[in-house]
């Protein structure tokens, strides 16, 4: 049973998730695993002692506490350079794996010799859940990759070798996950989905900001286009587009069809309302006449 190296960063997550998310973890079947967690809020007294806790109870926990906030990506980075096993696994400090999810992933990628996979997710909030199916075979997540991501981040289980031949992830706002994807992908890289809800992905009830979408939109798409056209993107050619007027532009646009998107919702809501209105006039209607019949 080969060591799997499970890599979490932590930064500003209610203690409650993160409890519910370490546990998830610490209970898998999987039992030949190492949790490496990173901690980007060194400010954070209690988070860093409950996690400290945890290392002292747990002989294959890991806590590395960073001394100053770094963001995701380099804490990620960070993190893989403690990561020993022959497979990696990403989790993320809110969301909740399934107890089999790194024994099925694992399973899964030696049938089908692929390189990195994930799974199907779940999304949920204390209202609701959904489940979220992917493509499952290589050929159909490479043709579905040139479009959109279909290989949940916080899903993902690989190689090592995958991680170490791409130098981790590169510095790319609110799209790491989909640059590494188009880079692995470069490589010759098999993926692939597990077809069971393996994680359940929580859904932050602030949500991202609105403007945090759109650029997040506008870097996608250019990650996308650029790879279709031409491949892969340098980090430069990156950093020139972030400060052009194309990035003005398509922010602009994607600003446009944002407020176009949101009109319509604010729409459907107003018809929503108004047809429960008008249902329970009906209703209170049908009560009060049935009432003057009976006198």
């Amino acid at each position: 049973m080969e060591l799997v190296s499970v890599l979490m960063s932590v930064y500003n997550e209610p203690i409650d998730y993160i409890e519910k998310s370490v546990n998830s973890i610490l209970r898998q079947t999987y039992r030949n695993f190492e949790f490496i967690i990173v901690v980007d809020n060194p400010s954070n007294d209690f988070l860093c002692e409950y996690l400290k806790k945890i290392e002292v109870e747990h002989d294959n926990v890991h806590i590395e506490i960073n001394d100053k906030n770094m963001g995701l990506v380099k804490s990620l980075n960070k993190g893989l350079s403690f990561c020993n096993g022959r497979y990696i696994a990403r989790m993320d400090a809110d969301d909740i794996s399934d107890k089999n999810r790194i024994e099925e992933q694992v399973f899964f990628l030696k049938k089908h010799d692929y390189d990195l996979v994930a799974s199907d997710i779940i999304l949920f909030s204390e209202e609701s859940e959904r489940y979220v199916k992917f493509p499952e075979l290589d050929p159909e997540c490479k043709k579905k990759m040139l479009h959109s991501n279909c290989l949940p981040h916080p899903a993902w289980l690989g190689k090592k070798e995958v991680f170490s031949s791409l130098n981790g992830y590169r510095d790319i706002a609110t799209c790491e996950d989909y640059d590494f994807l188009l880079r692995a992908m470069d490589r010759g890289y098999k993926f692939g989905n597990v077809s069971k809800g393996l994680l359940k992905y929580r859904l932050n009830p602030k949500g991202i900001s609105r403007e945090n979408k759109i650029k997040q939109n506008v870097i996608f798409r250019y990650l996308a286009s650029n790879y279709r056209k031409q491949g892969i993107v340098t980090i430069n050619d990156y950093n020139n587009f972030m400060n052009s007027n194309d990035y003005k532009e398509w922010s602009r646009q994607e600003k446009s069809l944002d407020y176009k998107k949101q009109a319509i919702i604010d729409e459907k809501r107003t018809v929503v309302k108004l047809v429960k209105k008008l249902l329970y006039i009906t209703d209170k209607m049908y009560l009060y006449k049935k009432f003057i019949l009976k006198i």
